[in-house]
């Protein structure tokens, strides 16, 4: 962090102020460097917003609970002896001859892809070449299609479709979207034939394309080097019909908050921390969306995991426009938008939007990967704990509302969905490496 004596000869020489810049450091007897992460009118700026900032009412913000009605039944999904470890998973409604099924992705540490029927309860299919000799990071299905996504970790994108009911894979397109390792990836729909992915890799870039579903084609927009490494990734649609981004970083407890408007560029942060200039205590590892419609954000605080409750902002709100002004305020922003991200951006900070900062009572190390479920269409998390227990946690009060034990040590991976209008939660463990279901 820079020094005040610093900071002001930054602004004495950045302001062609030379006569006082030389007098300043003769009277200091000390020669400086010029060049600093945050100028002084960046800072001052910053402290003056948040001395004009009202305390939040909470009496008047709608608060989720939780609701009562949860899975009952635990079952290990008859996948065989797999003997790997799983190292990521998902799930989605795939559209395959005319049926729809509800399938489970898994992938594993030895390059092996399961792909499973949740309500047949039997195995669809089974590669280990989907990427060649490279490992497979993630798998992402697109809902209501019979195409998915697969990203390698030698950073390159692939769109598969399932071209029957055999689940034979057919290789659409192919695509260098980072340098290494892609670390998480979201799809967001544009309509019913195209969408945006939006990802973060080792590389430090956050990376949008366009995917078309009927060729597989992809057509990438741009990157945006990260100023730390990106930890997460939310997608959501403003009310403005634009896409909101939210991307969690390393070293900081600042979300970041881009947009879709021709390219993808910053328009925002949000501020996790409510201790001013005190923002690298701890980073958002995870972000959700619940069914009343507030994000929730998982911390790598130790030894117990953090759950932020705050409000979503929205794009108008964020840009300084009213609803109607959206479009014209994105497409100035846009050119003079930056493919790096700064501490001098001059990009709103939102503060003062935390709903509340819950201990989660879930057990992690500095090692850990926090994993948060969003009920469907139900008030509620589901925090999934380093001992093997998914706890149910009631946003509303700070309790833990239910605790099913369910590995025998850290759950590695797992997704929520509703089938037949039933929760249904899957988990994998670290330790005994099986999948298991509550449904």
């Amino acid at each position: 962090m820079p020094s005040p004596e610093q900071l002001i000869a930054h602004y004495l020489k950045t302001n062609n102020l030379i006569q006082t810049l030389r007098s300043f450091e003769l009277e200091l007897n000390q020669k400086f460097d010029y060049s600093v992460d945050e100028s002084l009118e960046t800072i001052l700026k910053d402290r003056y917003e948040y001395l004009s900032l009202q305390s939040l009412d909470l009496k008047s913000t709608v608060r989720p609970e939780w609701t009562v009605d949860i899975p009952q039944t635990q079952s290990r999904l008859p996948l065989g002896n797999m003997g790997s470890l799983v190292i990521y998973s998902s799930s989605f409604s795939a559209l395959v001859g005319g049926q729809e099924l509800e399938v489970a992705v898994f992938v594993t540490n030895d390059r092996e892809v399961h792909m499973f029927d949740l309500v047949a309860q039997k195995k669809l299919a089974n590669r280990s070449d989907l990427h060649g000799s490279t490992p497979t990071k993630l798998a992402v299905g697109i809902d209501g299609t019979n195409v998915f996504l697969s990203c390698g970790m030698d950073g390159k994108m692939r769109v598969w479709k399932v071209s029957n009911e055999s689940f034979e894979l057919e290789l659409l397109a192919e695509e260098q979207i980072h340098q290494r390792l892609i670390l998480d990836l979201k799809y967001h729909p544009i309509d019913k034939n195209t969408g945006y992915t939006i990802s973060i890799g080792w590389d430090r870039k956050l990376t949008a394309t366009i995917v078309d579903l009927r060729s597989g084609s992809i057509t990438k927009l741009n990157s945006i080097t990260l100023m730390t490494k990106g930890t997460c990734i939310h997608t959501s649609t403003d009310k403005s019909g634009y896409p909101l981004i939210l991307v969690g970083r390393t070293d900081t407890s600042m979300v970041g908050v881009f947009t879709i408007a021709d390219m993808l560029f910053e328009i925002g942060r949000i501020a996790l921390n409510d201790s001013e200039f005190s923002s690298h205590s701890f980073q958002p590892m995870q972000i959700v969306t619940t069914y009343s419609g507030s994000a929730v954000v998982a911390t790598n605080h130790v030894p117990y995991m953090r759950l932020i409750t705050l409000e979503i902002p929205t794009i108008a709100n964020l840009v300084g426009c009213g609803d109607v002004g959206v479009s014209e305020r994105l497409k100035e922003m846009s050119l003079t938008a930056t493919d790096t991200e700064s501490f001098q951006s001059d990009v709103t900070i939102k503060r003062n939007i935390i709903i509340s900062n819950y201990n989660s009572m879930s057990p992690q190390d500095k090692f850990s990967e926090p994993i948060i479920l969003a009920r469907p269409q139900k008030l509620g998390v589901w925090v999934c704990g380093d001992d093997g227990v998914l706890r149910g946690f009631d946003l509303g009060t700070g309790v833990v509302a239910e605790e099913l034990q369910t590995h025998e040590s850290r759950i590695k991976s797992a997704f929520i969905t509703s089938i037949g209008g039933k929760e249904t939660v899957v988990t994998s463990g670290a330790l005994d490496r099986v999948i298991k279901e509550w449904k």
